[in-house]
């Protein structure tokens, strides 16, 4: 038998634990597939029931109005204002841009690399040297980046 586990927050610790939630379920659901292939259940499930359990507390807190109960989802959903403007939102969009840009770079270099010395060379080189092999591919495209965006990439 499993013991339960209570928690006592302070308003800014559950306001601190809905942003992260709010965080976890843009991750867990952004890209979710209808249902999980091998079942009818989205792989979701177990999370946003927990995410609804976390908002039914929100009534009487300073998060009342940044949230409403939906009766259709059967769930609380945020408001349109939050949304678009709270503070995960803020989080999430600056680890989205930051995640953008690492991983082109990244792709860029692999894709150069693999240009230039072949996938067996890669394979056959130990982890730290296809680092130090990789890296200035990276350093490049990074300060390409920095200095100009997007501005000079174009298909071919």
């Amino acid at each position: 038998m499993s013991k339960q586990v209570t928690l006592t927050l302070s308003p800014a610790e559950y306001a601190a634990l809905v942003d992260m939630i709010q965080i976890a379920d843009w991750v867990i659901t952004a890209h979710e597939e209808e249902a999980h292939e091998a079942e009818d259940v989205p792989q979701s499930e177990p999370y946003r029931a927990l995410r609804n359990k976390v908002l039914s507390h929100v009534e009487g807190t300073d998060l009342e109005d940044r949230f409403e109960y939906n009766e259709v989802l059967g769930g609380y959903a945020e408001t349109a204002e939050y949304e678009v403007s709270g503070r995960y939102r803020e989080l999430l969009d600056e680890f989205e841009n930051r995640t953008f840009w690492e991983e082109l770079v990244e792709r860029l270099a692999d894709r150069d690399l693999v240009d230039s010395v072949g996938e067996d060379a890669i394979d056959a080189m130990s982890v730290m040297e296809r680092y130090e092999v990789r890296e200035p591919y990276c350093e490049t495209y990074a300060e390409e980046f920095k200095q100009n965006g997007l501005s000079n990439l174009r298909c071919r």
